[in-house]
């Protein structure tokens, strides 16, 4: 895992499995000091939407015997609560705070390992796979922000089906593979069904590129392809007018993909019953995790509904754009269109400069990388830029092998990055971050094979023998790899410091949360005024973190921030019904989370918050919370609610 320019010689196998043993000792070493940044990154502050305690609800909810979808509401499939289950049950740690954000530690980790595992096992580089390590944990940064997401378990899902397809190099067992991409889609489908789809269409479109030299399956490509080229618009016509930037660069996007596969085809094709396996991982995942959903009391109405009625029309509800100008999608996607037209396989003609399209392509992963540490945070303009480029940049070059077992893993890559990116509709946010990373792997792999496939060699200079060249590189590759893990212990020791000048949330279950002062004293005092004024509490929006912090039930089994805008008007009804129930019942009303939630949208014919502006008068307030009690409990009278808040 040294060297990206091809082996000249025998290799003593020896030296070759030293060499793997070393850079596997510095890729754990660059594990090790990530973990420790992911750690007391994770473990910093605390989102005021609170994701985290929503999510941590609804499995308690799963657990005490409300079945998903019927009674607990979700959004997310049963695949993300039967790998819930299943952490718990292994490591034995009870749901809290704390095993979240640990599971979030090791996510993050781990996510950044699968893609670097498959930079390493396709260019055998040490340096680029320690580089994809750390920039992709560095753009998976979001996740610190959402500690149990299921966003985690689909990057998890998304770098296994790319670490599985770089074993497709080995020419064995190629169905055996096949099948487990199939089984990681399709678990991939079960927890978000949006993302399965994506992937599975990207598997669709790859692998019958690889078997289309048979005219039956050339039909099967084609159509492949016309879904992919539907597949934006389709997903975006509620909303052509807000995403119309977003959905042109997805498009032309897909458009140039369909253009690289077209122009690379194998020397010899894959045999069409490979179809079968990823079909068949597909099917076992969906039936596997149906029959858990099932058993666990979900009715067969409730599980269609959970999956995949209740997404109908979301875009229409909750949403968040991301900030592309149309003028910036057309300049990128012109300028890459000019580099496939330039340098593209059967493009141009270089033969008084062959080592452009080489350079070309060895050029997009440092830009990328340099790009990223420019503009931090800001994903918008690097998407923008590069996610066409990309795959401009996806031809083969002249002097590259055409093997189904090379073009394979590349394509299928490539074709996962290119649809996953779809995954920032309806709501951009900290899902642009996550259609973003899986083009990192890609850009290491193209700027491998443009040093070892492309004409970047010094043969002619007989000062550089084959043998010290490949000393030189290995020697490089150790020094720079080194030099990554460093940059890790920079970033390590700059998250200890900022977690160790946090104060101790002290809160409960959260012994490893640091927060800041005032907002650990806001938590505490919210704490405070549930017990004082009921024995239950209800919030707007949902802040669910609090009935683990107060060792509370919540009165309902319907647990949503957004429940505002999010409920169906049957689930509204159930919800009222649920705090009509509950005794001694108060409301926490945090007005500037609610503005944020609804950007102002009118919320006065939701069910739920008529039910609270009616039955309910404010009898504290404090950082912008009102504290409401039923008229019964505060005595108040209709004379009385003149200068109240609600």
């Amino acid at each position: 895992m040294t060297s990206v320019e091809p082996q000249e010689g025998l290799v003593q196998p020896g030296g070759e499995r030293l060499r793997a043993v070393c850079g596997a000792l510095i890729i754990l070493a660059l594990a090790a000091v990530l973990s420790v940044t992911a750690f007391y990154a994770v473990c910093v502050g605390f989102s005021f939407y609170d994701d985290m305690g929503c999510l941590m609800l609804t499995q308690k909810m799963l657990a005490a015997g409300h079945p998903l979808y019927d009674q607990t509401f979700t959004q997310y499939g049963p695949a993300y609560y039967a790998w819930e289950q299943f952490l718990h049950t292994v490591t034995r740690l009870p749901l809290s705070h704390d095993s979240t954000l640990l599971f979030t530690t090791v996510s993050w980790v781990m996510i950044s390992l699968l893609c670097a595992g498959y930079v390493g096992r396709i260019t055998r580089n040490l340096f680029l796979t320690a580089l994809s390590c750390i920039v992709v944990f560095y753009m998976l940064g979001v996740l610190e922000h959402e500690p149990g997401h299921p966003q985690e378990l689909c990057g998890l899902l998304l770098g296994g089906m790319l670490f599985a397809s770089s074993f497709l190099t080995c020419r064995r067992h190629t169905g055996i593979i096949l099948g487990v991409i199939g089984f990681l889609a399709g678990l991939l489908g079960m927890t978000k069904p949006n993302l399965g789809v994506f992937a599975a269409l990207a598997g669709w479109v790859s692998l019958s590129n690889l078997v289309a030299a048979r005219t039956n399956w050339n039909i099967l490509f084609r159509a492949g392809v016309l879904v992919a080229l539907v597949l934006p618009v389709a997903l975006m016509r509620h909303n052509l007018g807000e995403a119309g930037a977003y959905c042109l660069l997805e498009s032309g996007a897909i458009l140039l993909l369909v253009f690289q596969l077209a122009g690379s085809r194998p020397e010899q094709s894959l045999s069409w019953k490979s179809f079968a396996a990823p079909v068949a991982g597909i099917a076992a995942a969906l039936v596997a995790c149906a029959g858990y959903a099932l058993v666990t009391g979900t009715s067969g109405a409730g599980l269609i509904r959970g999956l995949v009625l209740q997404h109908a029309g979301f875009d229409r509800v909750f949403f968040r754009w991301p900030a592309f100008r149309m003028g910036d999608v057309l300049y990128s996607l012109g300028l890459a269109s000019a580099v496939w037209a330039a340098t593209g396989s059967g493009h141009g003609d270089w033969r008084k400069a062959p080592w452009v399209p080489a350079a070309v392509k060895c050029s997009v992963a440092p830009l990328m990388v340099l790009a990223a540490c420019w503009v931090g945070p800001d994903i918008g303009p690097i998407f923008v830029c590069y996610l066409p480029l990309v795959v401009a940049t996806a031809y083969p070059l002249p002097r590259q092998p055409r093997s189904v077992f090379e073009l394979a893993p590349r394509q299928f890559a490539v074709s996962l990055a290119v649809l996953s990116a779809l995954w920032g509709y309806p709501v951009w946010g900290s899902q642009a971050s996550l259609s973003f990373f899986l083009l990192i792997p890609v850009a290491m792999v193209w700027c491998a094979d443009g040093v070892r496939y492309g004409s970047l060699q010094f043969g002619k200079m007989k000062q550089f023998s084959s043998a010290r060249r490949r000393v030189a590189g290995m020697a490089l590759s150790y020094l720079a790899a080194l030099g990554i893990i460093g940059l890790g212990l920079v970033w390590a020791g700059s998250a200890a410091r900022a977690y160790h000048q946090m104060e101790p949330s002290g809160l409960r279950g959260s012994r490893w949360l640091r927060l800041p002062r005032e907002q650990a004293e806001f938590y505490h005092r919210l704490i405070q005024a549930t017990r004082i004024h009921g024995r239950s509490f209800f919030t707007m929006p949902g802040l669910d973190s609090l009935y683990f912090w107060a060792e509370e039930e919540p009165p309902t089994c319907i647990n949503v921030p957004n429940w505002m805008e999010l409920l169906t008007p049957a689930q509204q009804s159930k919800l009222v019904a649920d705090l009509q129930n509950a005794d001694d019942l108060c409301v926490i009303c945090w007005n500037t989370q609610v503005k944020f939630w609804t950007c102002d949208r009118d919320i006065s014919s939701n069910k739920v918050v008529r039910y609270i502006k009616d039955n309910f008068i404010g009898v504290e307030s404090f950082s912008g919370c009102d504290i409401l009690v039923r008229r019964s409990q505060s005595g108040t009278t209709a004379k009385d609610e003149a200068g109240a808040g609600w």
